[in-house]
């Protein structure tokens, strides 16, 4: 016996039940040493959840779990107890208006000893600013978080219809632009999930940052576009190296010169015949650490204002100068 969106009463069947009610966005579920598999395909069949999981054989054990007109999260909260999960709704999601678009699309994670519970919403627009998630009963969280917490997610998402991609794809965005990482490492995480969803996203938001970005900000940018972007990233980075402020400057010299090429060798010498002596540092400490052969030729040109000597090498120019006006920087 299989009920969905039926009016509440009692339950009296052998049969595993799960029930879902649109308007009131309340779930009941009666199950008795049934596979949780077996409960995932009920929901996924009878409810207008969509419901994304790993492999079947994970969730194979017999579970007896019985509950009636629980909330949506207090439901699967219930349900998958040991289980890390991610709902992403709609914004209003639990509304009667919302119910009309569907209750959402469930993703269900490994098995935890500390199991990690998320109610994501999907934001209006990449306009909105406010929070795109909460965990459930453990404090505010979102799309990102959920991410960082679990690279697994990931694959899961990536096989979720494009519509719902794109929503998720906002969320990164919006996190990449808004919020402040303890560690770059975290922005890269997350600057390589919005790659793999959406690669223009994900450009245009190391754009952003790099453009409108405070320092903190243009320094991911600076990583994220020579990450993501190569000899493509080239020009942008050659803006970023035009700030005033020496951190940011450094960030992006470094990463030109990890890129390498002639279009990137060619603006680290513009930039060191600039004159400013603190780019023309940014830029010989660039090319020392990260350079090529071709890029340290020419800085070391720029340095002796001449065609390099046969019997004098690149680097002993670069070290050379590196050493006279360390005390300087």
């Amino acid at each position: 016996m299989l009920i969905s969106n039926g009016g509440a009463g009692a339950i009296d069947t052998a049969e595993p039940l799960v029930r879902y009610d649109a308007a009131t966005d309340r779930l009941t579920v009666q199950a008795r040493q049934v596979s949780l598999e077996e409960i995932l395909d009920l929901l996924n069949r009878d409810t207008p959840l969509r419901v994304h999981r790993g492999h079947p054989s994970r969730y194979q054990a017999a579970v007896s779990v019985e509950f009636q007109d629980l909330s949506l999260e207090e439901g699967l909260d219930r349900l998958l107890l040991d289980f890390g999960w991610v709902l992403i709704r709609a914004p209003g999601g639990g509304t009667a208006e919302a119910a009309n678009a569907g209750a959402g699309t469930l993703i269900v994670l490994s098995k935890s000893r500390s199991p990690r519970r998320h109610r994501a919403s999907v934001p209006e627009s990449t306009a909105s600013t406010e929070a795109l998630a909460r965990i459930d009963r453990r404090g505010h969280t979102d799309v990102a978080e959920a991410l960082l917490r679990d690279r697994r997610l990931l694959n899961l998402i990536l096989e979720l219809p494009e519509a719902e991609r794109r929503w998720i794809a906002s969320s990164l965005r919006e996190s990449l632009e808004t919020r402040r990482f303890a560690t770059f490492g975290g922005a890269m995480k997350l600057l390589d999930a919005l790659y793999a969803l959406n690669p223009e996203s994900a450009i245009h938001s190391m754009e952003t940052l790099a453009t409108y970005g405070d320092q903190h900000q243009r320094r991911v940018a600076a990583r994220g576009l020579s990450r993501i972007g190569g000899e493509s990233a080239v020009p942008l980075l050659a803006g970023v190296l035009l700030r005033d402020d020496r951190t940011t400057s450094q960030a992006a010299a470094n990463r030109l010169a990890r890129i390498g090429g002639a279009d990137a060798n060619t603006i680290l010498v513009s930039q060191y015949q600039s004159g400013a002596s603190e780019r023309q540092w940014a830029v010989v400490w660039a090319v020392a650490h990260h350079g090529d052969d071709a890029a340290r030729t020419a800085i070391a040109e720029q340095i002796l204002q001449t065609v390099l000597p046969e019997d004098v090498s690149a680097n002993d120019v670069i070290n050379s100068y590196l050493d006279q006006n360390e005390t300087a920087m």
